[in-house]
């Protein structure tokens, strides 16, 4: 950071800290609701099968277009009535699709939102010797479709009309798709909070080893809390006029989160550190956010551009998670350098209040630290070696890794749709949740060759549209997140290909199976173009070209062994969740890349000081590696309570970004990036441009360094 900047804001402290005050309120008041268009969509990939059947439902048959539902109306046992004929059922069944049922539907065809609405009544099977238990007379499925604005919403809507509506003595359950992802979001929603209520008070504990002060470890806290709120007004205007995923605000919580902590750490370390040579404060704090604060802007602006990559992948949920996160660590810098050294400036030596002396006397002396930098610089091909041993093993089981969708087969057993899915199952087969939409011109050849595959149990009459266009629902006999239904849509395409007119197959199954081929065809763009962002960024900021090929490299070794640590845990489930390998890898390597600017600029200053390349690396190692650290384990802390989720996706992202933190800032930057410092040489700072210059620089600092030390 410019000197004069720094010194404008210590000059005004009090006005800086004001104006972040009033931004914060104004961000309060502004997003206290949430973002005003977000919802759980953005999972439709442009150009893709299931994206132009939905938009030729929508365009040439409106009553089918949208998201389809059942509601289930199961008749109960009257008052003081044991099991019935079958008889009865029938004569039961009959009496209520005249009357009642008919009411009901015509209620559920006037809410708003509702394009078209179905009966279909079905008898359920026989109890033994022809009686039915009484619990189960029969079962009435009404069929409807709802249109996507806010379909989410419309549930409670629906579920009310259908608890006044529903005839005397029945039951209802609203199953579908949509019903699954609003489950679904509950119960992420309820796992994620719980596991906030574990996390937060441990990330504090953490905290406050890494300050050894209660005054210091509330410092990164207030920084995550201004830096989210800023983050989510933003979001909050932006959605005003493009709709957001939830994955933004998810996603934007995450990286204030981790990068707030991140720079309160390496902030306030280099303070304390410069304040014991320092005169004043004003000079420490000059000094601190001319070296520390220089690496803050480096690493967020390196963070925020990697980001970008995401929008590589195309599709609306990941676009999401781009502008969450950019926005947040923007923000976070932003407040890092300007509103903390503002704050410390206030405090002054307040800071050190209630402080943990004798630890922050160990801390200091850093014998650890030294001590490893010892045998790293002694030994650097063995601790190189070793590392990429260790690495590359845990990478093996990677190259195997898959990508799934699963939704309903995540839901616990005691989840409301998990049983409801009990009575649709045995009526209509486990895939009337999710039916396929098949939109067609050719209905009779594309009907009588999808009935003769063996994954599809029953094909319901098909809908006139105009343009010559016909839609058409299949009901698989698997659940639409499985493997065999994935398969089925496979199947069924390649052989539709072979049929006369145009085909496409639209619905959940096929929207799922788009999704996870088109994350896994552009997972190589968005990792290539996370890389280059970062080669060029770390070259402008180090002024090197050789320590950024080996950053990057050191990156991709380390989520790659998380990845292969996550096969070994979660391969029966038949591969990842969709997203968690690109979520993990970009977080993953927009924090390596940050405590890689933070070691090696040490490095580079220890070099410029005229320190050799070992002297270098150990004085790095020693002033970086516990705030490092600390700072990877606080990260660590908040995933691993993710750990404790019931859903399969949450667990998977928890202790995967757990692991990944804690090789990178432990194996990687503890011993694979200073041995591979110290092999290099000289090399290590080899850059195209001015580099004679440079070196002239260099060697004139190292004679009067030398020239120093002897002196003294």
């Amino acid at each position: 950071m410019p000197r004069s900047l720094v010194a404008i804001i210590l000059a005004r402290p009090r006005a800086v800290v004001a104006v972040w005050v009033l931004a914060t309120c104004v961000s309060l008041a502004v997003a206290a609701g949430g973002p005003s268009d977000i919802s759980n969509l953005g999972y439709s990939v442009p150009g893709s099968g299931s994206a132009r059947a939905n938009s030729i439902l929508s365009r040439y048959i409106p009553g089918n277009a949208g998201s389809t539902m059942f509601a289930l109306i199961t008749a109960r046992r009257p008052p003081h009535a044991g099991s019935v004929s079958s008889a009865a059922v029938a004569n039961a069944v009959t009496a209520r699709q005249t009357g009642e049922i008919t009411s009901t539907v015509s209620t559920l065809q006037q809410l708003p939102g509702v394009s078209s609405v179905e009966q279909v009544a079905v008898v359920s099977g026989a109890g033994r010797e022809g009686e039915v238990p009484a619990s189960r007379l029969a079962i009435d499925a009404i069929h409807l479709s709802v249109s996507q604005t806010s379909a989410e919403s419309r549930i409670p809507t629906i579920e009310a009309a259908l608890s006044k509506a529903a005839p005397r003595y029945t039951s209802f359950a609203l199953v579908g798709g949509l019903v699954v992802s609003r489950e679904y979001s509950t119960i992420a929603r309820q796992d994620l909070a719980r596991a906030e209520r574990i996390s937060l008070p441990l990330t504090f504990l953490a905290l406050l080893v890494a300050f050894l002060s209660v005054f210091a470890a509330a410092l990164p806290v207030a920084l995550a809390v201004v830096s989210l709120l800023a983050t989510l007004a933003l979001l909050d205007l932006i959605s005003l006029h493009a709709g957001l995923s939830v994955f933004a605000v998810n996603t934007a919580s995450v990286v204030a989160l981790g990068l707030s902590i991140d720079y309160a750490l390496f902030v306030v370390s280099r303070f304390r550190e410069e304040r014991q040579s320092a005169d004043t404060l004003e000079q420490a704090l000059i000094q601190t956010m001319s070296t520390a604060g220089r690496a803050v802007i480096v690493s967020g602006l390196t963070v925020a551009v990697s980001l970008l990559a995401l929008l590589a992948v195309g599709v609306g949920l990941f676009s999401s998670m781009a502008v969450g996160g950019i926005i947040a660590s923007l923000s976070a810098v932003l407040a890092a350098t300007t509103l903390l050294p503002a704050t410390i400036c206030l405090l002054g030596e307040r800071l050190e209040r209630f402080t943990l002396r004798p630890a922050a006397g160990a801390a200091g002396r850093g014998t650890l630290w030294r001590r490893l930098a010892s045998v790293v610089t002694s030994h650097p091909l063995a601790a190189a070696l070793a590392s990429l041993v260790l690495l590359v093993t845990l990478a093996v089981p990677a190259h195997s890794l898959q990508l799934n969708f699963r939704n309903v087969s995540e839901l616990p057993s005691q989840a409301r749709m998990t049983q409801a899915l009990d009575h649709i199952s045995g009526q209509f087969g486990p895939g009337a949740i999710g039916p396929l939409e098949l939109v067609t011109t050719n209905p009779v050849a594309v009907a009588s060759l999808v009935e003769a595959d063996r994954a599809v149990r029953l094909i319901l009459e098909p809908s006139v549209g105009t343009g010559g266009w016909y839609a058409m629902r299949v009901i698989l006999n698997t659940r639409p997140d499985s493997e065999a239904a994935n398969a089925a849509v496979a199947r069924l395409r390649r052989a539709l290909h072979h049929v006369s007119g145009t085909t496409y197959i639209g619905g959940l199954t096929a929207s799922n199976v788009d999704l996870t081929n088109r994350v896994a065809a552009r997972a190589p763009l968005v990792i290539a173009i996370a890389v280059l962002v970062g080669l060029l960024a770390l070259a402008a900021g180090l002024r090197s070209i050789v320590i950024p090929l080996k950053a990057v490299l050191c990156s991709l070794l380390s989520v790659a062994g998380t990845l292969g640590v996550l096969m070994l845990f979660f391969s029966s489930g038949g591969g990842l969740s969709f997203f968690v390998p690109l979520f993990i890898f970009v977080l993953v390597f927009g924090l390596s890349i940050d405590y890689e600017v933070f070691l090696l600029s040490r490095v580079r200053e220890a070099v410029q000081a005229g320190y050799s390349t070992s002297e270098a690396v150990a004085l790095g190692l020693v002033a970086s590696a516990r705030p490092i650290m600390l700072a990877g384990l606080t990260i660590a802390t908040v995933f691993a309570a993710f750990a404790l989720s019931s859903l399969d996706a949450f667990r998977e992202l928890g202790i995967g970004v757990a692991i990944a933190v804690l090789l990178d800032v432990s194996v990687v930057r503890c011993v694979l990036v200073p041995a591979c410092v110290v092999l290099l040489g000289r090399w290590n700072w080899w850059f195209p441009q001015n580099v004679g210059c440079w070196r002239g620089r260099k060697e004139s600092r190292a004679s009067q360094a030398r020239a120093s030390r002897t002196s003294s």
